[in-house]
């Protein structure tokens, strides 16, 4: 019997095995809802390690939704580098923010107090073709020409984009909020139908002799559900190529780049009310 296609065959997803092991299937639908997932960083050992967590919150808005996001990631050991912000976006196939709000800081793991020493707050509003920050009291501008996004948002409007190969969206991303990456190309690269989740098991294969029978150790795969999974990749100048996989609920279940990856962990339905 032929193995299915599974999502960590897939080349950008090779590594991250046991992290995909437990991608849960599609929550109820819904335009609200919270997504929580590991961070992952390449190790010298060619396997990906988690060392964080994100957890996304979205909600409908009048003019487009809200994000509300938090983002733990490993500092030093004993130490976490913590993003708390909270982004408005537009109906647009992209999500352009309006505006955002965010704070950061390191906190002792789990949950020790901020040391205040490594504080950064910034707020944004859309102003023409840019945003206008403010930090510690001070304003700058950030221009953004065309058509954009923050690399937060595409989190959550990838999976209602077209999943066939077509002409790329040419676009400007706003890397963790500030960073300005002009003329980057998101693409979809179309379909595969592949096992998502799962995970190989030890079992023993009995094989019948003229004499008797013997017991041959093999492995198999359990668990996993089928479903049919696009794939978008974003590259150009500055930033290293990324590959998003989605699913048709909407839903980015992996993303890899680099030395870095995302890996769906919860998926819950929230009230639709605002």
């Amino acid at each position: 019997m032929d193995q299915p296609l599974r999502l960590h065959d897939l080349f950008a997803a090779r590594l991250a095995q046991s992290q995909l092991a437990d991608v849960p299937p599609p929550a109820k639908a819904s335009s609200a809802w919270r997504r929580t997932y590991q961070v992952m960083t390449l190790t010298l050992k060619s396997s990906m390690a988690t060392t964080g967590n994100v957890a996304l919150v979205r909600r409908p808005a009048a003019d487009g939704f809200v994000l509300e996001l938090e983002y733990r990631k490993t500092a030093v050991p004993g130490f976490h580098n913590v993003l708390k912000a909270t982004i408005r976006c537009q109906a647009d196939r992209l999500g352009t923010p309006r505006s955002w709000q965010f704070e950061s800081t390191t906190i002792a793991i789990p949950d020790g107090p901020p040391d205040p020493a490594t504080r950064w707050e910034q707020t944004a509003e859309r102003q023409g073709e840019g945003y206008r920050l403010t930090e510690g009291g001070r304003e700058r501008r950030l221009a953004m020409k065309g058509e954009g996004t923050i690399n937060w948002a595409l989190l959550a409007v990838l999976g209602s984009l077209p999943p066939d190969p077509g002409p790329p969206i040419a676009c400007t991303v706003l890397d963790d909020f500030d960073e300005v990456k002009p003329g980057l190309e998101l693409r979809a690269r179309g379909v595969r139908e592949v096992l998502v989740g799962g995970k190989e098991e030890a079992k023993e294969q009995e094989i019948q002799l003229e004499k008797g029978r013997v017991f041959r150790p093999t492995t198999a795969w359990t668990g996993g559900w089928p479903g049919q999974v696009p794939r978008f990749d974003l590259t150009g100048p500055g930033i290293v190529s990324r590959a998003y996989y989605t699913d048709q609920a909407g839903r980015v279940l992996f993303m890899a780049g680099g030395t870095e990856a995302l890996a769906l962990l919860t998926d819950e339905a929230l009230p639709e009310g605002r």
